[in-house]
């Protein structure tokens, strides 16, 4: 083979990886969870978390804030329904109930952006460890050629 054509395909090899990367989409109420263009369960998630037991507890923590985070919400929606409920049906709403049911949402809030933060951060320890640390060739005029610099 030509000198040229292995250097191409060193520099290739170098740069062209398939890293795979965990990712979380947001939506409203719902989180998806990818590796690379492929959506994962949240079974099929902690399943690749294991590969990483540090990225696997943040998760599991994650997920415990999530869990009170919902109850909370679902608890102080419960507790606002039944008093509007009330007065819809024309009875005598307590609205001391209606606003403990919204103290029990606004507590709701910080847990859910804490298990957000804390699933970031679980995807982001995975991402970090099984990421392809891709070279990136340079290329400099040196005199009358091209010189290429490969750095590790």
């Amino acid at each position: 083979m030509k000198p040229t054509v292995l250097v191409a395909l060193f520099v290739c090899l170098l740069t062209c990886g398939n890293a795979q990367q965990l990712r979380m989409e947001r939506g409203f109420g719902s989180v998806r969870f990818y590796l690379d263009s492929t959506e994962l369960a949240v079974r099929q998630l902690r399943e690749e978390l294991a590969k990483e037991p540090m990225a696997l507890e943040t998760f599991k923590k994650a997920k415990t804030n999530q869990t009170f985070a919902s109850i909370l919400g679902a608890t102080g929606g419960f507790l606002i329904g039944f008093q509007i409920g009330t007065l819809i049906g024309g009875g005598e709403p307590d609205w001391a109930i209606a606003a403990g049911g919204a103290a029990l949402i606004v507590a709701g809030v910080p847990l859910q952006r804490k298990s957000y933060r804390q699933t970031e951060e679980s995807l982001n320890l995975y991402n970090r460890k099984h990421a392809l640390h891709l070279r990136k060739p340079e290329f400099y005029l040196a005199g009358t050629g091209l010189k290429m610099v490969i750095r590790f």
